[in-house]
């Protein structure tokens, strides 16, 4: 296995000021908790703040809308999974994206538990490369969470993401959430329901790469995820990862094709079992 090392490379001051921007927001606390999107959460969708360098996923713009700005042309996914293989809390996703010419677009519509309790979320994305190395995207999703036939709740959000380059091996991301209540005394008493999350991308080498991602939200502790990828062959690759709140490990299989890339995810918690997930997509190339 050759390594690749990694080189110093310059970076626009702009893009540093950007960094720390992101990096001095501060968390107010505040009662209102993570728990309205934790439906949502899952490591397939959340473990790619940063992206990859030499590869393009559509589902990365979940993590990070940022991650939108290497599509090169029109590319769809669908995603479904089962949490510990439970109908009720079973979790689907579409997205997609497409150039306006300098400027990238993504769309996105997911659907989450059963028909007594579920959530929605309709978002968009736009992204653009603001120098040769980095890319700001915003974003907006709409939610809304039924609890029961009397009481639901709707959610919107003010999202702003940024990946850049540090070196030809070396990958950053960053992602600010913003969610304000349609309720005006639950926005007013929660006015600042923060998520941070950070993300960082490293390929040791051309069959292994690996990434790292923290994950903060007003008023509740910081937890972490990461992952392992191994491309065993030019179609096929084996990736590994954790999250620590959930104590939970995910084991994937990778294949990718001329026209469609396919995955196969198990997920497995130490108490509630095992979550089976599979998505579609179309190729970047």
């Amino acid at each position: 296995m050759k390594f690749v090392k990694p080189y110093q490379s310059k970076i626009n001051p702009r893009d540093i000021l950007l960094i720390l921007l992101f990096s001095i927001v501060a968390l107010p606390k505040n009662k209102l908790c993570a728990q309205n999107i934790t439906l949502f959460n899952t490591p397939k969708l959340m473990n790619n703040i940063a992206g990859e360098i030499n590869g393009f996923n559509i589902f990365h713009i979940v993590s990070n809308p940022a991650n939108l700005n290497v599509l090169k042309k029109f590319n769809i996914g669908i995603y479904s999974e089962r949490k510990f293989n439970l109908i009720e809390l079973s979790n689907h996703l579409i997205v997609s994206g497409f150039s306006l010419g300098r400027i990238k677009m993504g769309l996105m519509v997911q659907q989450s538990g059963s028909t007594k309790f579920n959530q929605l979320s309709l978002g968009v994305c736009l992204s653009k490369k603001i120098g040769d190395n980095t890319s700001l995207a915003i974003q907006s999703k709409l939610l809304r969470s039924n609890i029961s036939k009397h009481l639901n709740q709707k959610y919107i959000s003010a999202e702003i993401g940024l990946v850049t380059n540090l070196s030809k091996v070396v990958r950053l991301g960053i992602k600010a959430e913003h969610y304000m209540s349609f309720d005006k005394q639950t926005s007013s008493d929660n006015a600042y329901l923060i998520n941070i999350r950070t993300g960082i991308f490293y390929q040791v080498s051309k069959q292994f790469s690996m990434n790292l991602n923290s994950f903060k939200t007003s008023n509740e502790p910081a937890f972490f995820s990461g992952n392992m990828i191994y491309q065993v062959h030019k179609k096929i690759a084996l990736k590994s990862g954790f999250t620590s709140n959930t104590n939970a490990v995910n084991i994937e299989i990778l294949y990718s094709g001329k026209k469609m890339n396919l995955e196969l995810n198990m997920i497995f918690h130490p108490i509630l079992g095992m979550t089976s997930a599979t998505s579609i997509s179309t190729v970047n190339d």
